[in-house]
């Protein structure tokens, strides 16, 4: 009989170690989706950048507008499946009065939205002169319910 109880004891012990675990488990793959996104942004902003330096003049197709970090008008830029399966999807936006001009929106397998905003060659040449003076408007925001915003750092 006591050994029934000591099982059933050593049970319950064993099943109130599994909350933490789960909860670090839990916390550890959000980050993770997180870090997945942010350097899926990373990588896809590389590729536009890549594209716009090769180009002449340096604007962007506007066959571009709509798509994703994997669309073949990317070329050898695009992004690879095994990328691309980090994330839930992405979408490029131009600024379709000046090309060279791009809004990145990447959303995270979280469901957050993680989106960058790129100025342009009249930004990018202020930021060279020292005279940029707005903080770029990189935000991570979750889609729904209007919870947590969280500045990010961009590459």
């Amino acid at each position: 009989m006591l050994k029934g109880w000591t099982f059933l004891a050593l049970g319950a012990l064993l099943c109130s170690c599994n909350n933490p675990i789960e909860a670090h488990n839990k916390r550890r793959d959000q980050q993770l989706m997180h870090d997945n996104a942010l350097y899926y942004r990373r990588q896809c902003i590389e590729a536009l950048e890549r594209i716009r330096a090769t180009s002449t003049p340096q604007v962007f197709a506007a066959a571009l507008n709509g798509q994703g970090c994997q669309s073949p008008l990317l070329g050898d830029y695009a992004l690879q499946d095994n990328l691309n399966r980090t994330v839930q999807g992405s979408v490029i936006t131009l600024d379709l009065k000046r090309l060279s001009d791009y809004t990145l929106e990447v959303t995270g397998l979280n469901g957050q939205t993680y989106e960058y905003v790129d100025g342009g060659d009249a930004a990018a040449a202020a930021e060279q002169d020292g005279t940029f003076t707005e903080t770029a408007p990189d935000v991570v925001s979750p889609d729904g319910d209007g919870g947590r915003v969280v500045d990010e750092a961009t590459p």
